[in-house]
C-alpha cells in the first residue's frame, strides 16, 4: 500500500517561539503522523514529535502539532505518515526563520540576600519553554563560596560580605534559551554585646 506524502502548512508567524502546524492530505484515524525538525535541512540530529489521529481530528478536518519553545534562528520542518507500518514519503519542507522578541522562557527572581559564613540556600526556576531545563551563570559573578547547580541551584557558604551581580541563563530541553540578572547581598551578622553596668 502506497501512503500518499501529507502536506504540512505552518499556522504562526515566525515572531512564534513556539510554532505550530496543521497536515492536510491522505490522512485516516489511527494514523500516526511524526513531525521532524531540526536547525538544518538534512535534519541531522532531528527532534522528532508524533500524534496519533483521533476520530475527532477526522470530523474536524485538522490536528495541529505544538513544538514547545524554540531558539531564535532557522529551523526546518517535515512530516510523514505511518498507516500499520506502512510509512509515507516525508512532506515537504517548511523553513522558518524564528525572530522573537520578548516572551520565550522566563527565570524568576527568587534569591535571596545572604548572611556571611552562614550556609547559604536559593534557586532559580525557568518557565516559557520545554523541560528539564539547565542552568548557568553567563556573566558576573556570583558571591565566593557559592555555586549554581545545572538545576538551578545556588548553594555554600559565602565567605565574602559585598553585592554580587551575575546573569543566569537557562536552556531547556530543545537549545531554546532565556537569561535574568540577579544581584545578591552578602552582611555580616549583627553581634549584641553583653556586659556589667556599673552604678
Amino acid at each position: 500500500m502506497t501512503i500518499v506524502a501529507p502536506v504540512l502548512i505552518i499556522t504562526s508567524g515566525p515572531s512564534d517561539n513556539t510554532p505550530t502546524f496543521q497536515l492536510f492530505g491522505d490522512i485516516q484515524s489511527g494514523d500516526v503522523e511524526t513531525l521532524s525538525f531540526a536547525t538544518n535541512s538534512s535534519f541531522t540530529g532531528d527532534t522528532q514529535i508524533t500524534h496519533t489521529v483521533t476520530s475527532t481530528d477526522m470530523t474536524t478536518g485538522t490536528f495541529t502539532f505544538s513544538t514547545g519553545s524554540l531558539a531564535n534562528g532557522t529551523w526546518y520542518f517535515r512530516a510523514n505518515t505511518n498507516r500499520s507500518s506502512d510509512i509515507s514519503p516525508w512532506s515537504n519542507t517548511q523553513q522558518v526563520t524564528i525572530s522573537a522578541s520578548g516572551g520565550g522562557i522566563v527565570l524568576d527572581d527568587t534569591l535571596p540576600d545572604g548572611l556571611l559564613n552562614s550556609l547559604y540556600a536559593g534557586s532559580v526556576i525557568a518557565s516559557g519553554g520545554t523541560a528539564p531545563y539547565t542552568y548557568a551563570v553567563t556573566s558576573g559573578s556570583v558571591p565566593i563560596g557559592l555555586t549554581l547547580s545545572s538545576a538551578g541551584a545556588l548553594t555554600g557558604t559565602p565567605t565574602a560580605v559585598g553585592t554580587f551581580s551575575f546573569g543566569i541563563t537557562a536552556t531547556d530541553s530543545l537549545s531554546a534559551t532565556g537569561g535574568r540578572s540577579y544581584s545578591v547581598i552578602i552582611t555580616a551578622p549583627a553581634y549584641i554585646l553583653m556586659g556589667a553596668i556599673s552604678m
